[in-house]
Formats: C-alpha cells, sequence, structure tokens
C-alpha cells in the first residue's frame, strides 16, 4: 500500500497530504499468498527490493495515463551485509550498507546519478566513517561510466565501490535487484547496465557472486567489488542534445 501511495503522489500530486481521506479512495486488489501480499512462511527480510521493483512498474503504468510524468525505470539498490570478528577492536561487527543505482530518465531530463530511488531513503555511508568502525578499506567509489541507459534523456549512472577486507573469518551477505534483468528505457531509449559483486575482479580468482545470498566466506585481503545498475533511458538516443553529449564526453559519464 505505501508503494502504491508514493507512486500516485509521485505522478498525480506530491503535495498531496498523507491521511485516511487520501487512502479511502484507492482499491488495492493483492491476492493473499502473492508476492505483494505473502503469507507464512514466506521470507519477507529483504521486502524493499520487493516494493522498488514493483514501484517500476506501477510508474510505468502511470505514465500511459500522464507522458508527461512518465519515467523510465531505475537501477535499484544493491545491499551487502559484511560481518565478523574485528581483531584490532576486539569487537563483533556488522556492516549493512546499501548502495544507489542510476534514477531512470525523464521526458525532460537525466536521471540523477547514484540515487535512492522510490521505496528507499537510505543515506549514503562515508568511506571515513566506515573505515573508522569496520576492519574494511575503500579503494574505489566512482560513478560507472555508460552505465545509464542511452536515450534523447541518457539514465542516470551507477556507482563502484571497492572493499578491502581487514582480517579474517568476515562472512558476507548479499541483497539486490537488476542483476539479471536491466532497468528497461521508455520510447525508444535504452536499457541500463546491470549490478554486480564480485569477488578479486580482474584476477585469476575473479568469482561473481549470487545476487542474493548468505554466508559467503571472504579471505583476509580479498577485494570485494559492489556495482550497482544504471536507469533506463527515455527517447531515440539520435535526438540527443549535442551539448549534452559533449558535456557528457568531457565529465567522463559515457564511454
Amino acid at each position: 500500500m505505501a508503494t502504491v501511495i508514493y507512486c500516485l503522489k509521485a505522478v498525480v500530486d506530491p503535495s498531496i497530504a498523507n491521511n485516511e481521506g487520501v487512502y479511502r479512495v484507492i482499491r488495492l486488489n493483492a491476492p493473499a499468498g502473492s508476492i505483494v501480499n505473502p503469507l507464512p512462511p514466506a521470507a519477507v527480510g529483504s521486502r524493499n527490493p520487493t516494493a522498488m521493483i514493483l514501484a517500476d512498474v506501477l510508474l510505468r503504468a502511470l505514465g500511459q495515463a500522464a507522458p508527461a510524468r512518465a519515467i523510465a525505470a531505475s537501477g535499484n539498490m544493491q545491499g551487502t551485509i559484511l560481518a565478523g570478528r574485528d581483531a584490532a577492536r576486539g569487537r563483533y561487527f556488522v556492516n549493512y550498507e546499501n548502495f544507489a543505482g542510476g534514477q531512470g530518465a525523464l521526458p525532460t531530463r537525466d536521471g540523477d546519478d547514484a540515487m535512492h530511488v522510490s521505496m528507499s531513503n537510505t543515506s549514503n555511508l562515508p568511506i571515513e566513517a566506515m573505515e573508522m568502525e569496520f576492519p574494511l578499506r575503500a579503494e574505489r567509489y566512482e560513478l560507472i561510466p555508460g552505465s545509464g541507459g542511452s536515450g534523447r534523456q541518457r539514465g542516470g549512472l551507477g556507482v563502484c565501490r571497492d572493499y578491502r577486507i581487514i582480517g579474517d573469518g568476515v562472512e558476507l551477505a548479499t541483497r539486490s535487484t537488476r542483476q539479471r534483468f536491466a532497468a528497461q528505457g521508455l520510447d525508444g531509449g535504452g536499457s541500463g547496465a546491470l549490478g554486480a559483486f564480485i569477488v578479486d575482479p580482474d584476477t585469476p580468482q575473479e568469482q561473481k557472486l549470487p545476487g542474493t545470498g548468505s554466508e559467503i566466506a571472504l579471505r583476509n585481503g580479498a577485494l570485494l567489488r559492489i556495482e550497482t545498475a544504471g536507469g533506463g533511458g527515455y527517447g531515440d538516443a539520435a535526438e540527443r542534445d549535442p551539448d549534452q553529449i559533449a558535456a557528457d564526453r568531457r565529465s567522463g559519464k559515457v564511454l
């Protein structure tokens, strides 16, 4: 219901108040046992990624009725849980982070880069704060060039973040969307790039991890790469303003 309310407000009028008068005019059909109305013992711990995909579906449908407010699908979050014994600090640690993807493009502007979209209010964790608290070292944190879908308006870019594991006995759990099915563009726009979790990238030991998994052992010194998905583009890429193309190239946002 929260996802439905959000999507309606975004398309109809973001200033609408949240109250019972608004809810009363909405009739929701969510059959019991479906993915949006699960029954025990269904797993619901990672419900937020499901809500993000649902928001993409609803916004795509509502955009057909209000084309001026349509938006391409977004590259939703990638989440990691790193946990284990922190020998240097003499304590157990748990570091749960969600990493932003690229927002889908709109009819009048590009999608935002590295944006927590729709059903998420997660803040970015600064590298300095993370390294002070956990046995991890960030070796890369940057936008991924070319990860946004092409179009008259370009999809937002995803990000890449590399973590070096410092210590023994660290385990990883992954939570994600958009690692198999890319964020689709609208009105001829291209799809965004897929997300990924990779251990020891660009080495003979490179290993791509599942989009959702638990108790994945990481050795001391391993490098964990988190790549988030890009947003879909809007419109024909051949119609993109040449000044925007030049600006993308200068800023390194396209390959």
